[in-house]
């Protein structure tokens, strides 16, 4: 048996072990393996670690069976010598990313060295399902899975929270409020409209919206990043604002990142058709583009993108595409309510390719880009200092 096929033997034989479905012979043949050598010992145990879930697995054998796998083989093949997670389709494949992929990193291209000693590690946990809902007399109402129910409050106004998602009722015999939905750092929620337009809210981010749309338009206002899917309704536009830019539809999904310290405002459509507006300009742009307003220059433009880099985070993935550092940083920043600093500022330019899903504690993709960039790294309480190596 050539080294390739070994390699590909071996990763089915732990990845099927992990949900028992391993016959008498295979588990021979997996235990024989693992006693060859300490470095086979260990990287069993680094796989068996990463817990993957039986649908996880299931997409994956799926993947595997289909006329899908031929083209992750093809991409393997074309990107071996280059480290993990490096290919432009990963969010299409994400089971299969972190189930065979994985496997691969550790059984092909893990370094033989010893692991790195982590300074003061600790395990910090992925962010959760919670929100704050801000009414127009002041009060507030903690959402998510951890807060107390406030079925009473919330029914009172025609509002309902279903599996941690907020989700509005049709009320025109009722005063229309303006309401304030703010989803703090490690945080991500959800939330249903009057119309039916659903909108995912992304960390550190705001939505101010009524509670009832008149006949006319349906306006709303988001700091931060938001997907939206908005029903549709011809006699009535939908417009989101976002700063200096305004997002004119009548039914498509989108997203909008307009966080107030990012140096742009991008629009990225996914379905339908959507105008921007801003600084006297307007851009009218397709599926698979993506409008950019610079807030320095007062400029707006329109390119052509790859949706699922910009829409994978509502999907629970992050997606990099030969992305700063420092802008990885932040989307870690905000998921997993931590400071991270750079001990040289050369690093911070260093760049990274690469997919994880936001379930995983944030050593894992720390873990990661130490093993695929030259930095290391260290916990300390919630700051993460990342260093040259």
């Amino acid at each position: 048996m050539n080294k390739e096929r070994e390699i590909r033997r071996i990763r089915d034989l732990i990845l099927r072990s992990v949900h028992s479905s391993l016959g008498g012979e295979e588990e021979r043949e997996l235990e024989a393996w693992r006693k060859a050598s300490p470095r086979n010992e260990e990287t069993f145990r680094k796989l068996v670690e990463q817990r993957f879930s039986p649908e996880e697995y299931a997409r994956y054998r799926q993947a595997r069976q289909s006329d899908d796998w031929p083209v992750v083989r093809r991409k393997l093949r074309k990107y071996r010598s280059m480290r993990f997670l490096s290919w432009r389709w990963v969010a299409r494949y994400a089971a299969v990313v972190l189930v065979g992929v994985v496997a691969l990193y550790w059984l092909r291209w893990r370094p033989a060295e010893e692991p790195r000693r982590v300074v003061a590690r600790q395990e910090i946990l992925p962010g959760e399902m919670k929100a704050v809902l801000r009414l127009e007399s002041g009060e507030r109402i903690a959402l998510g899975k951890r807060a107390e129910r406030q079925d009473e409050r919330l029914a009172v106004r025609g509002i309902s929270e279903r599996d941690s998602a907020l989700v509005y009722g049709e009320q025109p015999e009722r005063r229309v409020e303006r309401h304030v939905l703010a989803v703090p750092r490690g945080g991500e929620y959800v939330l249903t409209l009057a119309d039916g337009t659903k909108v995912w809210l992304n960390s550190e981010s705001e939505l101010r919206y009524p509670s009832y749309f008149g006949d006319s338009e349906r306006r709303v206002s988001v700091v931060g990043e938001a997907y939206f899917q908005v029903a549709k309704d011809e006699s009535s536009p939908f417009v989101v604002e976002a700063g200096e830019v305004a997002v004119r539809v009548t039914g498509t999904e989108f997203n909008v990142m307009a966080y107030a310290d990012a140096d742009r405002v991008e629009t990225t459509l996914a379905r339908g058709g959507v105008t921007v507006e801003a600084g006297g300009r307007s851009e009218r742009i397709v599926p698979g583009e993506q409008a950019v307003y610079a807030k320095a220059t007062g400029e707006l433009s329109a390119r052509e993108v790859d949706v699922a880099l910009y829409t994978s985070w509502k999907d629970g993935v992050f997606e990099f595409r030969d992305m700063p550092l420092s802008l990885v940083a932040r989307q870690l920043e905000r998921w997993y309510d931590v400071d991270i600093v750079f001990a040289d500022s050369a690093v911070a330019a260093f760049r990274f390719t690469g997919a994880v899903k936001k379930a995983k504690p944030l050593d894992f993709i720390l873990n990661i880009i130490r093993d695929t960039q030259s930095v290391d790294y260290r916990i300390e309480g919630r700051e993460v200092t990342i260093s040259k190596k």
